[in-house]
């Protein structure tokens, strides 16, 4: 061959490591924090679809398009619905497909719900829980494993401040229990960028709500078993439906991020300092 020709032939083979090398800097730069957000999103996709009886593979625009409204007929504000967008084109890059987020008809699809969700933006936010909303205690009663299991998801998630990432990950190992307080770790967290997790407490409130009235329940799991057995779509429709059996009209105004919410809220007017409720909650 020409001397010319393979230089050249070197110098492509070089160009295109350099492009193998360039595409590994690039997955790595995703964080941990926001990998695990992806997989939970495509996760919940695939839950939504599987309960209506539709293949959620292969993705396609028509059933993205319907994933995402029907999140939105659930209360689901824009942020989650850009950040299953976010999984989306995650997965698509990931599997070396089209990215179908990037046609032309979605994107219009996209800006439209981003006009409709945050057109008027505060009054749509979900309604803090209020620790009156332990009337569920009495509609749903606390006698069967499940029920208490429910129960306890609730409650540590309005005193922990608990994101629902955060809960679906938590393992029986995660729980510390002594005769005052609960002591949760929270191995990663949205904010917890470098995966160094963090501990958070429960004190024991004497109140009916106090999480270590249901701490009963982590006597069913092994060490490494995860506490969360249901997939997040039910947990949030059956929340709705205990909303609705104690006589909420407003039912879709409340989620799961409602307890996170109304737990900072109910520090905030108890008169806990800020800094406690932001070091409590893994705010920044």
């Amino acid at each position: 061959y020409h001397p010319i020709i393979i230089n050249l032939t070197n110098f492509a083979c070089h160009i295109l490591g350099l492009i193998r090398k360039a595409d590994q800097i690039s997955t790595q730069s995703i964080s941990e924090s926001s990998k695990k957000t992806y997989t939970s999103g495509l996760k919940v996709y695939k839950e939504v679809m599987e309960n209506f009886k539709f293949e959620p593979f292969p993705i396609t625009e028509e059933k993205m398009r319907g994933f995402l409204m029907n999140q939105v007929d659930d209360g689901m504000k824009y942020s989650t619905i850009a950040s299953y967008i976010s999984a989306f084109s995650h997965y698509f890059r990931d599997n070396n497909l089209d990215n179908l987020t990037n046609l032309i008809s979605f994107k219009n699809f996209k800006s439209g719900l981003r006009r409709q969700l945050e057109a008027d933006k505060f009054p749509n936010a979900k309604q803090p829980f209020q620790p009156e909303c332990q009337e569920i205690i009495d509609a749903i009663g606390v006698n069967t494993f499940e029920d208490r299991l429910f129960m306890f998801y609730m409650t540590i998630s309005f005193c922990g401040f608990l994101r629902t990432s955060e809960l679906v990950a938590l393992k029986k190992s995660d729980f510390e229990i002594t005769q005052n307080y609960l002591s949760i770790n929270i191995a990663t967290s949205k904010t917890d960028q470098f995966g160094k997790g963090t501990k958070t407490y429960i004190y024991d409130n004497e109140k009916a709500w106090c999480p270590l009235n249901f701490i009963d329940v982590l006597q069913n799991f092994k060490d490494d078993d995860k506490i969360f057995t249901k997939n997040q779509y039910t947990l949030r429709t059956h929340l709705q439906f205990l909303l609705r059996s104690i006589g909420i009209n407003d039912y879709k105004e409340y989620s799961w991020h409602s307890f996170r919410r109304g737990g900072a809220y109910y520090a905030g007017v108890s008169g806990v300092s800020d800094s406690i409720i932001k070091a409590h909650g893994r705010w920044k």
